[in-house]
């Protein structure tokens, strides 16, 4: 049986984890490094991944898992009114109260220390 991290085989966290670290270098306003704060990305982001990008559709969807599921951007998320951002830092929404409040209630965001 194949180890699991963060619910993804081991093979497939690393291969999210490579393609994470080659969006922080090629989109670092969408997906900044620590210490910098993580920032709420568009709905959709996933389609603008795969027009940027020929990869496998499942390595983007476990790369956003992962990038998603930390305190980091949960925190983000916790803001009503936030701006969310696409991979080039442009604004194109803002986090919904619904949003907001679906995060604060599954979970207390605990700010970064």
């Amino acid at each position: 049986m194949s180890k699991k991290v963060y619910g993804l085989k081991k093979e497939d966290h690393q291969k999210a984890v490579m393609f994470i670290q080659q969006l922080q270098e090629v989109f670092p306003l969408a997906f900044p490094k620590q210490p910098k704060e993580k920032v709420p990305l568009m709905i959709g982001i996933d389609k603008q991944l795969a027009i940027e990008f020929n990869i496998d559709k499942q390595i983007i969807n476990d790369s956003l898992k992962l990038w998603c599921m930390g305190t980091r951007y949960k925190t983000t998320l916790s803001i009503t009114g936030a701006d969310r951002f696409d991979l080039y830092g442009n604004k194109v929404g803002i986090v919904t109260d619904g949003q907001s409040s679906r995060i604060t209630k599954n979970k207390p965001v605990q700010p970064n220390r």
